[in-house]
């Protein structure tokens, strides 16, 4: 239960940051070619590369989640957390 809340944490904070380096390279690519300025440009360019770092590390979580569940299932993680004692 512990771990499904911190997952679900960690994935509503990769949402968000995955959102606002989205929009900073959207605002930062506008304001440099309405400013005419290359500094911006290339900054928004560097944000770009950090919002598919963000992407590679949200489908990195996801990968992991469906690689690991199967093999819990198999060793009795019910819910793939906790195991199930046999009484």
């Amino acid at each position: 239960m512990k771990a499904e809340k911190n997952l679900n944490k960690t994935l509503k904070i990769s949402y968000k940051a995955l959102f606002f380096s989205f929009a900073l390279t959207l605002i930062k690519l506008l304001a440099g070619f309405l400013g005419n300025s290359t500094a911006l440009i290339a900054d928004s360019i560097r944000s770009f590369s950090e919002l598919i770092n963000e992407l590679k590390k949200l489908l990195e979580v996801f990968t992991d989640m469906e690689r690991l569940q199967p093999s819990l299932l198999e060793q009795g993680h019910v819910y793939s957390f906790l195991p199930v004692s046999s009484q």
